[in-house]
């Protein structure tokens, strides 16, 4: 299948993320595609393990889902670049979404929210592993057909 990545979502510290959509059945939903140059061996390295841990929790409601992984040219990373294909969350983060509305959540969704983190948590414990970096910008919004929100860990 034919991906092509048309805009950056955002840039960490072990790679750039990208929206790709495929170009062969537009019916299929957009992807989202981490990206991290092959000479940068720290991201790389970064990426791999990632890899490997969203590969270990794959099935997890709570957890942003690990489709696939590949390399490929990336004219924007100027390079060969290692890929990984992941769920996309259209709502983009929980940063996102408490700065869209004024810094402020109504109780009954910080409830709901508490809630599904807590899940994830609890799953990615069960496999033994610990999240080290758990902030609002690595929670990720997925909008739901009747006007909720979805939270995943990423």
């Amino acid at each position: 299948m034919q991906w092509v990545k048309v805009r950056v979502l955002g840039k960490g510290s072990y790679g750039v993320v990208t929206l790709a959509v495929n170009t062969e059945d537009p019916s299929l939903p957009s992807i989202a595609v981490k990206s991290s140059r092959l000479e940068d061996s720290h991201s790389l390295e970064s990426l791999e393990k990632e890899k490997r841990i969203l590969d270990h929790l794959y099935g997890s409601p709570h957890i942003l889902a690990f489709l696939a992984d590949t390399v490929s040219f990336d004219d924007q990373l100027g390079g060969w670049a290692y890929d990984l294909f992941l769920e996309y969350a259209s709502g983009g983060s929980l940063s996102d979404l408490i700065k869209k509305r004024g810094g402020r959540l109504p109780e009954r969704e910080v409830q709901d929210y508490t809630r599904m983190i807590l899940k994830g948590l609890c799953g990615v414990h069960q496999k033994g592993y610990v999240h080290c970096d758990l902030k609002p910008d690595n929670i990720l919004v997925v909008p739901l057909q009747d006007g909720r929100n979805y939270l995943k860990i990423a």
